[in-house]
């Protein structure tokens, strides 16, 4: 299981996913890496992360 806080990790200063960090987290999928965010922002602030990384 890998665990990653969003702002400065998993978001770059554009508050986006970089295609680098999307590469990364799909190779995660491939090899059957759990992955899961560590954040203490509100649920609602999360919401667009699947849809940037194609993971649920």
């Amino acid at each position: 299981m890998i665990a990653s806080d969003f702002d400065g990790t998993l978001l770059g200063n554009d508050r986006e996913v970089s295609e680098r960090t999307r590469t990364a987290l799909s190779r995660l999928t491939e090899l059957q890496v759990e992955f899961v965010v560590a954040t203490g922002r509100p649920p609602r602030y999360c919401d667009s992360i699947p849809k940037q990384t194609g993971i649920p």
